[in-house]
Protein backbone atom coordinates (compact mmCIF):
# COMPACT_ATOMS: atom_id res chain seq x y z
CA UNK A 1 0.00 0.00 0.00
CA UNK A 2 1.03 3.53 0.32
CA UNK A 3 2.37 3.36 3.79
CA UNK A 4 4.76 0.78 2.28
CA UNK A 5 5.94 3.01 -0.71
CA UNK A 6 6.34 5.88 1.86
CA UNK A 7 8.62 3.92 3.96
CA UNK A 8 10.26 2.65 1.02
CA UNK A 9 10.85 6.30 0.03
CA UNK A 10 12.33 7.04 3.29
CA UNK A 11 14.47 4.41 3.24
CA UNK A 12 15.95 5.05 0.33
CA UNK A 13 16.54 8.52 0.88
CA UNK A 14 18.61 7.52 4.12
CA UNK A 15 20.56 5.40 2.15
CA UNK A 16 21.21 8.20 -0.46
CA UNK A 17 22.06 10.78 2.09
CA UNK A 18 24.67 8.37 3.72
CA UNK A 19 26.29 8.04 -0.02
CA UNK A 20 26.10 11.40 -0.19
CA UNK A 21 27.61 12.59 2.95
CA UNK A 22 30.55 9.07 2.74
CA UNK A 23 31.32 10.29 -0.72
CA UNK A 24 31.86 14.04 -0.05
CA UNK A 25 34.10 12.62 2.86
CA UNK A 26 36.05 10.40 0.58
CA UNK A 27 36.56 13.47 -1.81
CA UNK A 28 37.98 15.80 0.36
CA UNK A 29 39.74 13.42 1.34
CA UNK A 30 41.21 12.26 -1.50
CA UNK A 31 41.77 16.01 -3.07
CA UNK A 32 44.04 16.42 0.28
CA UNK A 33 45.85 14.12 -0.57
CA UNK A 34 46.49 15.04 -4.30
CA UNK A 35 47.73 18.04 -2.92
CA UNK A 36 50.21 16.59 -0.24
CA UNK A 37 52.19 14.58 -3.03
CA UNK A 38 51.84 17.04 -5.79
CA UNK A 39 49.25 15.39 -8.08
CA UNK A 40 47.28 16.86 -10.63
CA UNK A 41 44.45 15.31 -12.87
CA UNK A 42 44.11 17.69 -15.71
CA UNK A 43 40.87 16.81 -17.05
CA UNK A 44 39.25 15.79 -13.48
CA UNK A 45 34.95 15.89 -14.73
CA UNK A 46 32.83 14.05 -13.38
CA UNK A 47 32.74 11.24 -15.89
CA UNK A 48 36.50 10.36 -14.52
CA UNK A 49 35.26 10.26 -10.96
CA UNK A 50 33.99 7.23 -9.08
CA UNK A 51 31.43 8.11 -6.25
CA UNK A 52 33.92 5.95 -4.15
CA UNK A 53 36.19 8.62 -4.09
CA UNK A 54 38.87 7.16 -6.39
CA UNK A 55 39.32 7.73 -10.14
CA UNK A 56 39.79 5.47 -12.95
CA UNK A 57 41.12 7.94 -15.59
CA UNK A 58 44.43 8.36 -15.15
CA UNK A 59 45.13 10.64 -18.15
CA UNK A 60 46.13 12.95 -18.74
CA UNK A 61 47.69 13.60 -14.91
CA UNK A 62 51.32 14.23 -13.78
CA UNK A 63 53.32 15.26 -10.63
CA UNK A 64 54.97 18.66 -10.22
CA UNK A 65 58.72 19.28 -10.66
CA UNK A 66 58.76 22.56 -8.88
CA UNK A 67 55.86 23.81 -7.28
CA UNK A 68 52.91 26.35 -9.31
CA UNK A 69 49.58 26.69 -8.01
CA UNK A 70 48.49 27.26 -11.31
CA UNK A 71 50.23 24.02 -12.87
CA UNK A 72 48.48 21.59 -15.01
CA UNK A 73 50.20 19.50 -17.40
CA UNK A 74 47.67 18.83 -19.50
CA UNK A 75 47.59 22.50 -22.23
CA UNK A 76 43.49 22.10 -22.49
CA UNK A 77 42.93 21.85 -18.89
CA UNK A 78 42.69 25.83 -17.83
CA UNK A 79 43.10 26.95 -14.98
CA UNK A 80 39.99 25.36 -13.33
CA UNK A 81 41.60 21.82 -13.26
CA UNK A 82 45.21 23.35 -12.27
CA UNK A 83 46.60 21.86 -8.62
CA UNK A 84 45.57 24.25 -6.35
CA UNK A 85 41.71 23.69 -8.06
CA UNK A 86 41.75 20.23 -7.35
CA UNK A 87 39.67 20.75 -4.46
CA UNK A 88 37.10 22.83 -6.22
CA UNK A 89 37.21 20.29 -9.27
CA UNK A 90 35.95 17.14 -7.11
CA UNK A 91 33.07 19.55 -5.80
CA UNK A 92 31.83 20.21 -9.07
CA UNK A 93 32.02 16.11 -9.58
CA UNK A 94 30.25 15.95 -6.34
CA UNK A 95 27.66 18.77 -7.43
CA UNK A 96 26.75 16.24 -10.68
CA UNK A 97 26.81 13.30 -8.00
CA UNK A 98 24.26 14.88 -6.09
CA UNK A 99 22.59 16.29 -9.47
CA UNK A 100 22.15 12.45 -10.38
CA UNK A 101 20.55 11.17 -7.26
CA UNK A 102 18.11 13.84 -6.57
CA UNK A 103 15.18 11.67 -8.44
CA UNK A 104 15.81 9.06 -5.67
CA UNK A 105 15.14 11.68 -2.99
CA UNK A 106 12.23 13.31 -4.11
CA UNK A 107 9.90 11.09 -3.63
CA UNK A 108 10.63 10.78 -0.11
CA UNK A 109 9.60 14.85 0.32
CA UNK A 110 10.81 18.23 0.55
CA UNK A 111 13.36 17.18 4.09
CA UNK A 112 15.26 14.89 2.21
CA UNK A 113 15.78 17.52 -0.65
CA UNK A 114 16.89 20.27 2.65
CA UNK A 115 19.47 17.60 3.89
CA UNK A 116 21.22 16.82 0.43
CA UNK A 117 21.32 20.19 -0.28
CA UNK A 118 22.85 21.02 3.17
CA UNK A 119 25.09 18.17 2.86
CA UNK A 120 26.07 20.03 -0.53
CA UNK A 121 26.21 23.76 0.58
CA UNK A 122 29.04 21.31 3.50
CA UNK A 123 31.25 20.55 0.84
CA UNK A 124 33.52 23.63 0.88
CA UNK A 125 34.09 23.82 4.72
CA UNK A 126 34.87 19.93 4.64
CA UNK A 127 37.06 20.40 1.79
CA UNK A 128 38.54 23.12 3.55
CA UNK A 129 39.40 21.13 6.52
CA UNK A 130 40.49 18.14 4.98
CA UNK A 131 43.40 20.22 3.29
CA UNK A 132 43.94 22.30 6.83
CA UNK A 133 44.35 18.78 8.21
CA UNK A 134 46.98 17.18 5.68
CA UNK A 135 49.15 20.62 6.00
CA UNK A 136 49.03 19.92 9.63
CA UNK A 137 49.98 16.51 9.49
CA UNK A 138 52.34 17.31 6.52
CA UNK A 139 53.85 19.69 8.70
CA UNK A 140 54.39 17.34 11.78
CA UNK A 141 52.09 19.29 13.95
CA UNK A 142 49.75 17.95 16.75
CA UNK A 143 46.11 18.50 16.07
Amino acid sequence: GEGGEAAGAVELAEQVLALLREARGRFTRLAADWLRVGYCQGNFNSDNCLAGGRTFDYGPFGFMERYRRDWNMWLNGGEHYSFLHQPQAFQRNFETLALALAPLLAPAGHDALRRAQEILDGYEAAADEAVGDMWRRKLGLPA
